[in-house]
């Protein structure tokens, strides 16, 4: 899915589970209960290739972890996971599918996974947005349509690295909506 130079985002739904019982799962830690999720596909083929679910930990007056895990379709094999802890103050972490931190993203700008801000989310016109970093090149844009689905497009000669690419995809699905 990250090898692809454009997703098509779409917006997010509610959906029930196939097959899971809602309440706390002991494989997660986390509760399993019908949730938001937001699909995602090739722009080229609108081919389903993955989703994005909205995962809660174990709360006190609405206050606990939040999780979104990124997954592909195919057997819904986790890619990565964008969390922050109690509160909601801090930063989102991005975790690869070994919980291996690979970078972060704080307000409008993502960081690499030694802390260091690489890159920065810049809102253009009404509703468009670029990431660029710090010498001003675009690394991805997003760029909304009238349906409500967003189009993440990366730059053309944007390395093949695949947590660079983690750390642009989860900035593009925690950026609200202009």
């Amino acid at each position: 899915m990250l090898e692809l130079q454009a997703l098509r985002l779409l917006p997010w739904s509610r959906v029930t589970p196939a097959g899971k019982k809602p309440g706390f799962s002991e494989e997660t830690g986390f509760l399993n209960a019908p949730g938001t999720v937001r699909f995602f596909h090739a722009v080229e083929a609108n081919a389903a290739l993955g989703f994005v679910r909205v995962v809660r930990g174990p709360a006190w007056l609405g206050c606990g972890p939040h999780r979104l895990d990124v997954c592909e379709t195919e057997d819904a094999a986790l890619l990565l996971s964008i969390e922050h802890g109690w509160f909601g103050f801090g930063h989102w972490q991005v975790l690869d599918a070994e919980r291996c931190r690979v970078g972060a993203v704080v307000g409008r700008h993502l960081l690499d996974e030694q802390g260091g801000c690489f890159a920065t989310l810049w809102h253009e016109g009404a509703a468009a947005s670029a990431i660029r970093d710090r010498h001003g090149k675009t690394l991805a844009r997003l760029e909304p349509a009238a349906d409500g689905t967003e189009t993440l497009r990366f730059a053309d000669d944007l390395a093949t690295n695949p947590f660079l690419r983690m750390v642009l995809l989860a900035a593009c699905i925690l950026s609200p909506k202009r």
